[in-house]
């Protein structure tokens, strides 16, 4: 224990020298945090499309696709695939969904890009890409699926079942794709700083840019024992905080705004729970919360609004609902109409979270969000 918390001390003191030598540099300037990209998915799928489309306003036309594809290498299966003659689409519209980045060379061959960042597979979302790929030629290799993630994670099984796919992540490959456009654009100022802006930014986002002095340290002989030892605790610590200090906070909460507290036995909140929004009118809404125990186990909360009813008319007051909530995102399944609503600040941002629940800004924000959303209940009803 002893050694563990020298080794904190240590790393402590470096990390604060660190920050000094950012704060000094301006090596905190990023303008794609500053503009909030982070997690949200169709800003990744816009300027990943930029880069790769060959009339993009890079104006390196099909270099960037050509090394995409050399980044992929072996995996990549279709042949002689034509960058130059390729166009590039996001939110392409299918039947039954929206492709996020659709890439069509003049041969009728294509590429289909499934962008993700932190939000779960939609019902046999790669099974209706696929079936919408197969008129391009299944037999004859003329397109591919493309699951890209943070850090490679496969698809769920009920979205991938029988579909061939490649996963691929932006830890690795599309850092790595990214570190061949900066030699690529060496001789274009505004399109190389920009590309290594993106590269610091996505470096975060799968953590890794701590600095080599830092890594130095924790890769001494003596420091690699309490290295494991604290990696290992990450998942206890989480519990520890969520059971001893967000779990109490959230309790003291909904016995000042009335809400039921419901048990978290389900399987995709094993690290975290539920409190409904009662309302006669509608089946529930939910105010969530939970460590996504797949990747990074990144923090992952927001509310849900649910109703388990065909009704046209039920559904057309949810689209109500929708444009009167903050960051709505609409998700049809079935017959459940959902409205997935996630924070602007902290979302999948674990350390952060954590911060905030110790300083208590987490259950703050989780209050002002619930007040908001009771409001906006209470108007709905005149829309019955």
């Amino acid at each position: 224990m002893e050694q563990i918390q020298h080794l904190l001390t240590e790393v402590l003191i470096k990390t604060r020298k660190y920050e000094e030598v950012l704060d000094t540099t301006c090596g905190r300037f990023n303008m794609f945090k500053m503009c909030g990209v982070n997690h949200y998915e169709n800003t990744h799928s816009k300027i990943l499309a930029e880069f790769l489309n060959p009339k993009g306003s890079h104006s390196l036309q099909s270099k960037f696709l050509e090394s995409f594809i050399e980044t992929i290498g072996d995996d990549f299966t279709i042949e002689h695939f034509n960058c130059k003659e390729a166009t590039v689409k996001t939110e392409h519209s299918i039947e039954d969904g929206r492709i996020d980045i659709l890439i069509k060379d003049n041969q009728n061959k294509v590429i289909i890009i499934e962008n993700k960042i932190h939000a779960p597979d939609q019902q046999k979302q790669l099974i209706r890409y696929n079936n919408y790929a197969q008129q391009y030629g299944k037999d004859k290799g003329n397109y591919q699926i493309i699951y890209l993630s943070l850090f490679g994670d496969p698809a769920s099984e009920q979205s991938s079942q029988g579909v061939t796919y490649t996963p691929i992540s932006y830890k690795t490959h599309i850092i790595e794709w990214m570190e061949k456009n900066l030699y690529l654009s060496v001789r274009f100022p505004m399109v190389r700083e920009t590309i290594n802006q993106y590269i610091n930014h996505l470096k975060s986002l799968t953590n890794q840019n701590m600095n080599r002095e830092m890594i130095q340290l924790l890769g001494k002989p003596e420091n690699i024992e309490s290295v494991f030892l604290i990696n290992e605790s990450i998942d206890q610590v989480k519990d520890y905080v969520v059971t001893n200090l967000f779990l109490p906070q959230l309790t003291e909460m909904c016995k000042e705004l009335g809400l039921e507290h419901c048990s978290n036995e389900q399987s995709y909140l094993k690290q975290g729970a539920r409190f409904v929004i009662s309302n006669p009118k509608w089946s529930y809404f939910d105010l969530f919360f939970h460590f996504n125990n797949a990747g990074m186990g990144n923090f992952v909360y927001g509310i849900i609004a649910k109703i388990v009813d065909a009704n046209p008319q039920k559904h057309e007051t949810y689209k109500k609902l929708q444009k009167r909530l903050p960051l709505p995102v609409w998700h049809p399944v079935e017959d459940t109409m959902n409205i997935h609503t996630q924070f602007p600040e902290h979302a999948h941002w674990e350390k952060e979270a954590m911060m905030a629940i110790h300083n208590g800004k987490m259950v703050e924000m989780f209050k002002e969000t619930i007040k908001n959303l009771q409001n906006k209940i209470k108007d709905l009803d005149t829309y019955m």
